[in-house]
């Protein structure tokens, strides 16, 4: 009788013992969450440390020692502590998660979409569960899956910027499947909520206008951007093609002179001012542009044939027909048939 009060002492003893590590480690734990909110990671981890060694089967200190591993660009050290979390509590919907965002951030995707996967199982409502898997899918090109995953986030009741994410990286899915009418549709409505930042949304949206052969709406889109950040290469570039489209060739030369200005190695911008010069027979505007080209890019084929239609336009026959001779001797076939029409 004596032994077996002994021992059940003993066992209230124990579980006293237990209860007290328990308390001090979550007050470890509570003091460590407050320093992280107020981004002092280094308090922060001596604490979760602490509770994690006053109590190693307590999930939590674990949990968050991960996020302060992951807000300090430790996603490989974090995961091990995520990994910790879920193994003392298989639930854990948080750590599922946060797993899954370092697993994207690592290029994990196929890691990723498992804990997003197992995430949705433990709670279908949440919005940011399926973002972030439709993120991950645009990664890996699944394109069609990701639309679904966006579309159910917009119909789930989340708030005003989660519909706006949502929004944004449908209309990129539409974008890469080419379903450039729905892009814009969704690229639109992103700009209307006024929560981003709206150059990506202009930007991929006068990209999907261009495809759709809406060149003026492209070029109002590249001006916008151009509004916000002069300093666009690419608006000016694109701007510029779209000009060239509707024939503003004066217009598309202002815009690829000024991609000249802001980059002055852009071989693309040298051609394509210089195709528009060309077009306003602008010879000799022409042959400069093409002649730098070709000092970018010497083996440029395309540069030679345009630059020998510009000397040819100054009557320069033989000018043109070596230039012309020069991109046969790079590998432009149809260089033979110009030499043969024009130059013999």
């Amino acid at each position: 009788m004596k032994i077996i009060n002994l021992i059940l002492v003993i066992i209230v003893i124990s579980q006293i013992s237990i209860a007290q590590d328990v308390g001090t480690a979550e007050e470890y734990f509570e003091e460590g969450m407050k320093k992280f909110d107020y981004f002092d990671y280094s308090g922060a981890l001596a604490d979760f440390n602490k509770a994690i060694e006053l109590n190693s089967r307590y999930s939590k200190p674990y949990y968050a020692r991960g996020l302060v591993n992951k807000m300090l660009f430790d996603c490989e050290k974090a995961i091990i502590d995520f990994e910790k979390a879920i193994e003392i509590n298989p639930v854990y919907e948080d750590a599922y998660f946060s797993r899954g965002l370092c697993n994207s951030e690592l290029q994990n995707y196929s890691e990723a979409l498992l804990d997003y996967n197992y995430c949705i199982q433990l709670n279908p409502q949440n919005v940011d569960y399926y973002i972030e898997r439709g993120i991950c899918r645009i990664y890996i090109t699944d394109y069609e899956l990701a639309i679904q995953d966006f579309s159910k986030a917009i119909d789930l009741d989340g708030d005003e910027l989660d519909d706006v994410v949502a929004l944004f990286y449908r209309g990129i899915a539409y974008h890469q499947v080419e379903n450039y009418e729905a892009a814009v549709s969704d690229y639109t409505k992103t700009i209307e909520y006024d929560l981003l930042d709206p150059l990506n949304a202009l930007n991929y949206r006068s990209d999907c206008k261009y495809n759709l052969q809406d060149y003026r709406g492209a070029i109002a889109d590249y001006s916008m951007v151009i509004e916000l950040d002069p300093d666009d290469v690419a608006a000016y570039s694109d701007r510029g093609r779209s000009k060239l489209e509707l024939e503003d060739y004066r217009g598309a030369i202002a815009d690829f002179s000024m991609v000249i200005e802001l980059d002055p190695d852009d071989v693309a911008a040298y051609f394509d001012r210089g195709w528009s010069k060309l077009e306003l027979e602008d010879y000799r505007g022409a042959i400069a542009d093409f002649s730098k080209v070709i000092k970018l890019e010497y083996d440029s084929t395309n540069a030679y044939i345009q630059r020998g239609f510009a000397k040819y336009g100054l009557g320069d026959i033989n000018g043109a027909c070596l230039d012309w001779s020069k991109a046969g001797e790079f590998g432009e076939a149809a260089a033979y048939d110009l030499i043969k029409e024009f130059c013999n």
